[in-house]
């Protein structure tokens, strides 16, 4: 009997430690004129992270917040500092996993601008740049009252972001002045970066053990799987196999669920995980849609052709149109209260001339229903 091989990036990590550390941080206040009075005006400094492993220069004594999330699973730093008319930001955050680019920039900068959600932010640009050899993005972005600079890096498990705030429009162009230059050009690292223990999770995992699973090839043979545990039902065309993959292993709650199924010419996949917080916002939610997204993409087989907003019971989704070599396939991703949800099917072999296979990939999608109270789903 032939075997269909599970192509690589079939399995989804959902980054979660940076919305979670976000959700439980007020934004910081906006830019005025005077400061603290025990806080020299623009009397710059070098700060040193021992912990987070950087120095930059900063105006005054920066103000300094951490937390711990999730079990240990990581920790992030955000340190606050106010100049005559800017304010000045940078936040690191360290996973359990080495982050992949470009998911981890992206979730940086939606992360950044769900600071400014309430306050009306828009992208104005991004571009991509670099810190030696790491990967780094550079975005802009207004918002009610003020203007913001940004710039950030993926380190191995760490991401780092600096933003510098202007008041009003910044007509005055001092996000581009010397002295915001001079604040992003002082950041380094105090020794060199080290990468994961080999014992961590990496972000290749889940995909390198996909590789190992074979299904068989075989005619569809529709039934309906259900879930107790994460409340949900979906019809495969034959009996899944369910794999479990640890995303963090001292946190066994976040397991990445996979459930795969084959018939003749095509893969059939539902991937559940739960995640450690809920996103609030809509830039929250794109990130875990795209951080979502780039776990099918990551490999290199499957792109994305094109996306759109849809909803299921009113709970926020997208759909994807994806190509493989074989043709096109379909994604259909959902937050659902504090889990995702996503639904992939996609060709793995050229289908019979003439053989329309929309039907059999819309009695998948279309069969996904929620067999209880979200809320109640773990």
């Amino acid at each position: 009997m032939k075997t269909i091989p599970i192509p690589a990036a079939v399995l989804s990590s959902i980054f979660i430690l940076f919305t979670a550390g976000l959700a439980q941080t007020p934004p910081p206040p906006a830019p005025r004129s005077g400061i603290p009075s025990d806080i020299p005006v623009e009397e710059w400094r070098e700060f040193k992270h021992e912990a987070a492993n950087f120095s930059v220069m900063m105006p005054g004594k920066p103000r300094e917040k951490s937390l711990t999330v999730g079990n240990d699973a990581g920790k992030i730093y955000t340190l606050i500092a106010q100049g005559e008319t800017l304010n000045y930001w940078v936040t690191c955050s360290e996973y359990p996993i080495p982050l992949g680019t470009p998911g981890g920039l992206d979730a940086a900068r939606d992360m950044a601008l769900s600071l400014f959600s309430k306050r009306n932010v828009k992208l104005i640009s991004e571009t991509e740049i670099s810190f030696g050899k790491y990967p780094g993005r550079e975005f802009r972005a207004q918002f009610d009252g003020g203007a913001l600079r940004s710039r950030a890096y993926v380190v191995n498990q760490w991401t780092y972001t600096l933003m510098v705030g202007a008041p009003g429009a910044d007509e005055s162009k001092q996000l581009d002045s010397k002295k915001v230059n001079d604040f992003f050009g002082s950041f380094k690292f105090l020794k060199e970066p080290q990468p994961a223990e080999a014992s961590a999770p990496s972000m290749p995992r889940p995909e390198k053990e996909s590789d190992k699973l074979t299904l068989p090839a075989r005619p569809a043979s529709w039934r309906e799987v259900p879930s107790p545990e994460f409340g949900f039902a979906v019809w495969m065309p034959n009996e899944p196999v369910r794999k479990k993959i640890p995303f963090e292993p001292s946190n066994r709650r976040l397991d990445i669920n996979v459930w795969m199924a084959a018939s003749e010419d095509s893969l059939y996949q539902m991937i559940v995980q739960p995640v450690l917080v809920a996103p609030r916002s809509e830039e929250q939610r794109k990130t875990f849609f795209g951080i979502a997204l780039s776990g099918i993409l990551s490999g290199g087989k499957v792109e994305l052709e094109d996306e759109k907003s849809i909803s299921f019971e009113e709970h926020p989704g997208r759909e994807y149109k994806l190509r493989t070599s074989f043709g096109v396939g379909t994604g259909r991703a959902y937050i659902i209260g504090n889990t995702i949800y996503f639904l992939v099917v996609l060709p793995v072999k050229k289908p019979v001339e003439g053989k329309d296979t929309s039907a059999e990939f819309a009695k998948f999608l279309d069969s996904f229903r929620l067999t209880k109270d979200p809320g109640a789903a773990k």
